[in-house]
């Protein structure tokens, strides 16, 4: 089954819902060792037409750079923010789960580490590190644009790649450009993809191969 052809099955048969539903791509694998290091990543993917929605990111710094944060409507955090937090563990793993990228200044680096780190780690959302007067803006629009694939202990990888409200051929563009750099990072490529499906948040997954294991069974 062609990509194009799973996602109009998927968005045809999923039901409407009372919130516009991401569609998402599912990545199962084989011939996986977790033991070699080219089986554990982390990569984020820009997609040509975006994700379709806001994607909220915060940043760590001082006065200067917090303003530049503010003005592009991102989060911003102090210093003083990162001591409420580790005073806060329920506080700080709500920021962490409601953000998806976070930037921050080089200098406050060790301390997120040490605050935020035991959380930020596993979920591969550790700050990118961001000089004080650089312009942030470019790191921005990049990271609106991307989505995150991981792979660590799990031989599955899921990822977003637009909503179900964005044309077909967008979403088609998307999920051939997340398909294909996930075909680029694993050290067999298509050879250890076992199956590929397509789904929106709440709907039925469908099986990119199931045209082919029928073809196969007849």
């Amino acid at each position: 089954m062609e990509l194009k052809t799973a996602i109009e099955k998927a968005l045809k048969e999923s039901k409407k819902r009372n919130f516009t539903q991401s569609v998402e791509l599912a990545v199962s694998l084989k011939h996986v060792d977790f033991k070699k290091a080219e089986f554990k990543f982390t990569e984020e993917i820009p997609l040509p037409h975006g994700r379709g929605k806001d994607v909220k990111i915060g940043v760590f710094g001082n006065i200067e750079m917090l303003k530049k944060a503010k003005d592009l409507g991102l989060s911003a955090f102090s210093a003083d923010d990162l001591d409420k937090f580790e005073k806060n563990k329920r506080k700080s793993r709500k920021v962490i789960r409601e953000h998806e990228y976070f930037l921050s200044q080089p200098d406050m680096m060790i301390k997120i580490g040490k605050v935020l780190g035991a959380t930020l780690g596993p979920k591969g959302k550790m700050p990118k590190p961001v000089p004080p007067k650089a312009d942030i803006r470019p790191i921005v629009a990049r990271l609106q644009k991307s989505v995150r694939i991981r792979l660590r202990d799990q031989p599955v990888i899921h990822a977003p790649f637009g909503v179900e409200s964005m044309p077909i051929e967008q979403l088609v563009a998307n999920g051939t450009t997340l398909l294909s750099t996930i075909e680029k990072k694993l050290p067999a490529g298509k050879d250890n993809i076992a199956r590929v499906f397509v789904k929106t948040t709440m709907g039925k997954a469908v099986n990119l191969h199931e045209r082919v294991e029928a073809e196969k069974s007849e």
